[in-house]
């Protein structure tokens, strides 16, 4: 697989393919000896950000800078620059250089329950009064021994040390170490091995004591069953998984969701951190021009497994039509609403232009020119631009995605949900890009301290993600606009989440005062984001002149239609939030079923 990625190397970067090797070379080497040391992550860090300088800055760096004996090089260089694509390269290095230094015992500073929308499994090894032994078969489940009598915890999948009260089953969560609390501390099955499908607990004996593990393993197969009921048909019915029969059903995203998170947080054996992983890893060709970004740990444990994908043909197939589907209705917006060639050659500034040029040379005050542009065309081309932004990335994204699930390699969904679903900045970004939000929240958010210094975090992080697309002066812009938007609404999400404000929870009165608050929200969103990617600084003057100042009255129908939309937005979250709530009650009740709740003699 790396002489197939060589040459797709050589094919679009042609002479160029040896400064990506030899960057990838580089950064290899340092990752290997720096691992496991203090601020070891931050050598690799200056590395691949002073490299990305470099790249850019040199405009790719001609062979002619070096030597002038190498300028015929120059006339080879492939059918893509490579310092376009050495950003992704870079969060690759940084990957790889993360998941090694944290797999040799470097620390990490644990995230919090705020730090991700998504479950994390803690790392670790558990620590009790008993005994307990995998059973080395499928799930790892232990049997515990603890002091008294009562009930246990169930078992539970993957490896991980057992909790409970009492003499019962030893069980664990995790995926290959996991963290355990009571009585028993059990082993489990290696990485490779089926350990994601979920078993129900049991207890010998009755009682109502359940340890950590026992909680632990509900919050996982709540997780697994979000979508539906896990079917014995599913691998049957065209369904993958590393589960087989029994697994859940996987047209559903969320199981998929959650093993890929639980694969980037698991560590692989150390052998797995070798150079010819690393490359195929770095240069893997499906998602090396675009993404979507999967760490390293995902991308090696699939190559792992690659006889149990995660997605059977049939999710293949659907997803291949989805992503047609995307790209049908992309060559349908740009062919009937060209607004993104409206405002990339800022042709409403032309006619405004032109029209005032003609009013100032009319008697009759302008009265004969209809086609001046108004306030509405500016908000039209604003919203329409956004449209076909999040329709262009979600075709290119879905393309390389779905040639690496035909690979058998699940990278994570980019474009979650509908850019119009939107009404909160954090909610967005979840969204937006959600493969580089992740590896955000795992590289750098986390280790900056999580959500204890969010106020601060947002700051770098957004300038980073800024200088990482382009040297450029308007998204310097558009990452301090959404820097400065995301700290007030942190603001009042806190005062939210207040005891005074609960009491207000479910009252109409709550709900339009936070869709007042959303609606101005999307309006932020949408300046800030036209400004980074669309018309610029200087664009966006002429945008809110004409939206601020010209109809007053204007701004005020376009809040209303927000609030309205914003409602709608709402309401679906809420019937998200009751699915999702009917489902934790379907497993909490087929747990006490299967393990036993009342009290026993």
């Amino acid at each position: 697989m790396v002489a197939l990625s060589v040459v797709f190397l050589c094919a679009i970067h042609g002479t160029c393919a040896l400064y990506v090797v030899a960057l990838a070379g580089g950064s290899y080497l340092l990752s290997r000896r720096l691992a496991g040391r203090p601020y070891g992550l931050l050598g690799v860090w200056l590395y691949g950000c002073a490299t990305l300088l470099l790249a850019r800055l040199s405009e790719g760096l001609p062979f002619a800078r070096i030597s002038p004996r190498l300028a015929p090089l120059d006339h080879h260089r492939g059918l893509l620059r490579w310092h376009i694509h050495y950003n992704l390269i870079v969060l690759r290095f940084i990957s790889f250089a993360s998941d090694l230094h944290w797999a040799r015992g470097g620390k990490r500073t644990k995230r919090s329950s705020d730090d991700s929308s998504g479950p994390f499994v803690t790392l670790g090894t558990g620590t009790g009064a008993g005994t307990a032994t995998g059973a080395g078969t499928g799930t790892g489940a232990g049997t515990g021994a603890g002091a008294g009598a009562g009930a246990g915890a169930g078992t539970g999948t993957g490896a991980g040390a057992g909790a409970g009260a009492g003499a019962g089953t030893g069980t664990g969560t995790g995926t290959k170490a996991g963290t355990g609390a009571g009585a028993g501390a059990g082993t489990g099955p290696e990485i490779g091995q089926n350990r994601t499908q979920p078993r129900k607990p049991t207890a010998a004996g009755a009682g109502a004591g359940a340890g950590v593990g026992a909680k632990l393993l509900q919050e996982e197969e709540d997780q697994w069953r979000l979508s539906g009921k896990a079917t014995e048909g599913h691998r049957a019915s065209g369904g993958g998984g590393y589960g087989g029969a029994g697994a859940p059903n996987l047209g559903d995203s969320s199981f998929v969701d959650y093993e890929l998170r639980t694969l980037a947080e698991t560590p692989l054996p150390l052998s797995y951190y070798s150079l010819l992983p690393f490359l195929e890893y770095v240069l893997y060709p499906p998602l090396y021009i675009a993404g979507p970004i999967i760490t390293f740990n995902s991308f090696a444990a699939q190559k792992m497994l690659r006889r149990q994908s995660l997605l059977g043909p049939r999710q293949v197939l659907a997803y291949a039509f989805r992503a047609t589907l995307a790209f049908g209705c992309l060559e349908g917006l740009t062919h009937a609403l060209p607004y993104n060639s409206i405002a990339k050659h800022r042709v409403l500034d032309r006619l405004a232009a032109a029209a005032s040029a003609a009013m100032s040379r009319s008697s009759d005050g302008g009265s004969s020119f209809p086609w001046a542009p108004r306030p509405l065309h500016y908000a039209i081309t604003g919203y329409w631009v956004l449209v076909f932004m999040w329709l262009k990335f979600t075709v290119i994204w879905r393309f390389f995605r779905l040639v690496s699930l035909m690979d058998g390699i699940v990278p994570p969904e980019n474009m979650t949900r509908c850019v119009c679903n939107n009404y909160d900045i954090e909610g967005f970004w979840r969204s937006w890009h959600a493969s580089y939000n992740r590896w955000l929240v795992r590289y750098m958010y986390v280790p900056m301290g999580g959500s204890r210094w969010r106020a601060a975090n947002v700051w770098v992080i957004f300038t980073f993600v800024a200088l990482w697309h382009d040297l450029e002066w308007r998204l310097l812009g558009w990452a301090w606009l959404m820097a400065a938007a995301i700290a007030p609404e942190m603001v009042f999400k806190a005062l939210g989440r207040t005891a005074s404000l609960r009491r207000w929870y479910g009252t109409a009165t709550f709900r339009h005062v936070c869709a007042l608050a959303a609606a101005a929200n999307i309006l932020l969103l949408m300046a800030a984001n036209l400004v980074g990617f669309v018309v610029g600084l200087d664009g966006i003057v002429p945008l809110a002149q004409q939206v601020l100042l010209k109809q007053p009255g204007f701004l005020a129908v376009v809040f209303l239609a927000l609030f309205a939309a914003v409602q709608l937005m709402f309401w679906k979250r809420d019937c998200e939030a009751s699915g999702a709530n009917t489902t934790r009650a379907t497993v909490a009740m087929e747990a006490g079923g299967g393990g036993g709740g009342g009290g026993g003699s």
